[in-house]
C-alpha cells in the first residue's frame, strides 16, 4: 500500500501551490479531504459518473442518498439549478456560508448529484474549498469524510487511517470542530428544513420576515 499524501495547510491562507495541487487532483477525477467551514469534507467532480461513483463506494452510500455540491460563486449556481425568489434571497443572506439550497436542477448529472429533479448547492467560505472552486469550471462534491451514518473525525490522520491511498491528497488543516451545514429544500417557494445545523432555524425564519407571506 502507498502512504497517503497528507500536505498541512493554512486555512486561513491556503499556499497556491496546495489548491494548484487539489485542483490536478480533481481534474483528473481523483479525491481529495480538505477542510470546510464546518468538518473535513470529501471533494471530487461531480460532474462525471465515474468520481461519483467512487465517491459513494468509499463511503458505502446508496447513490439515492444525493450529496450536495460546492459552486464557486451564487452567480454559478445558476448555471445549475433555477433559483425562485426564495432560494435567491437565502442565498444572498447566507452564501458564502454552512448553508445548502436544494432547487430544481437544470441539465443533467451523475446519479448521486440529483434527485427527483433537485441539486443541492453551495457555496463555502472555508478558504481553502473558495480557492479550489475559483480554479475550476466544474461543480465539486461537498459531503463529509466519513463512511455514511458515522461521525466525521476532526483530526485528519484519523480519515487517512480510513481512506488511505484512495484519496488522491489530504490536506491537513489541524482539528475542526464537529459542526454541520443546515440543508434546506426551497425549490418550490416554501422553506423546509432538510437538516439544521449551523445556521439554526430561528436564524433563517428571522432573515426571511416580511418576505414569505
Amino acid at each position: 500500500m502507498v502512504d497517503p499524501i497528507i500536505r498541512h495547510i493554512d486555512p486561513l491562507a491556503p499556499s497556491s501551490s496546495l489548491v494548484d495541487h487539489a485542483v490536478d487532483v480533481l481534474e483528473k477525477g481523483g479525491l481529495v479531504v480538505a477542510p470546510t467551514e464546518t468538518q473535513y469534507g470529501l471533494l471530487t467532480r461531480a460532474d462525471q459518473a465515474q468520481p461519483v461513483k467512487r465517491l459513494y463506494q468509499l463511503k458505502e452510500r446508496s447513490l439515492n442518498q444525493p450529496t450536495a455540491v460546492f459552486v464557486g460563486s451564487i452567480e454559478l449556481m445558476m448555471h445549475y439549478a433555477r433559483l425562485n425568489p426564495l432560494a435567491t434571497r437565502l442565498a444572498r443572506l447566507f452564501l458564502p456560508g454552512p448553508l445548502t439550497l436544494v432547487v430544481s436542477a437544470i441539465g443533467t448529472f451523475p446519479a448521486g448529484v440529483v434527485s427527483e429533479g433537485k441539486i443541492g448547492l453551495r457555496v463555502s467560505s472555508s478558504h481553502v474549498i473558495q480557492g479550489i472552486m475559483q480554479r475550476v469550471d466544474f461543480p465539486v462534491s461537498a459531503t463529509s469524510a466519513n463512511i455514511s451514518g458515522e461521525t466525521t473525525a476532526a483530526r485528519i490522520d484519523d480519515i487517512a487511517l480510513l481512506f488511505g491511498d484512495a484519496i488522491g491528497l489530504y490536506l491537513d488543516a489541524g482539528a475542526l470542530e464537529q459542526q454541520v451545514s443546515t440543508v434546506v429544500d426551497c425549490s418550490d417557494e416554501r422553506l423546509i428544513v432538510l437538516r439544521e445545523g449551523t445556521v439554526s432555524l430561528a436564524d433563517l425564519e428571522a432573515a426571511l420576515k416580511g418576505t414569505v407571506q
